[in-house]
């Protein structure tokens, strides 16, 4: 994969390792975050709203990309 982003993307290979460092970093305070939410609300409230409302954005934006990029 950071083989196709450097070579037919244009991302350098710094580029590439800074997305990389961003999303690491996000990773640990998020999974902070949803722990403790799993906590206060229990797991498969977290699991079935957020992933239900995570889903329903995701792909709202997917279609409003689409449709952008179809312009």
């Amino acid at each position: 994969m950071p083989m196709m982003f450097v070579d037919e993307l244009g991302f350098t290979t710094s580029e590439w390792l800074q997305v990389w460092a961003v999303f690491f970093f996000t990773t640990i305070f998020s999974n902070v975050l949803w722990g403790i939410l799993g906590e206060k609300l229990g797991w498969m409230k977290v699991v079935r709203w957020f992933g239900c409302i995570g889903m329903a954005l995701s792909s709202l934006a997917f279609l409003l990309h689409s449709a952008a990029l179809r312009t």
